[in-house]
């Protein structure tokens, strides 16, 4: 039995009130497909006070492409209900 394609993005952390670093798990028949299991976006606008379930948008937005084309499930903890609809 083929293992299960998934992307699972972890809780992220705030560093220095500006850096967003998420970390991404997946299984070994998709690890070919990425760098790095770290997502990292660096802003110029003090981030933590925004909603976890803000935050999340930015890796769903690089992930979810790749995850349709091969035909992988995206798992995430909380999402934002405007951007999921």
């Amino acid at each position: 039995m083929p293992e299960a394609k998934y992307i699972e993005i972890k809780e992220p952390k705030i560093f220095k009130n500006r850096l967003l670093l998420s970390r991404l798990s997946y299984p070994r028949e998709i690890k070919k497909y990425f760098s790095s299991n770290l997502f990292y976006v660096k802003y110029d606008k003090d981030i933590h006070n925004v909603n976890t379930s803000i935050l999340q948008i930015p890796v769903i937005s690089n992930v979810i492409t790749l995850a349709w084309a091969i035909g992988a499930d995206i798992y995430v903890k909380e999402l934002d209900r405007t951007y999921l609809e």
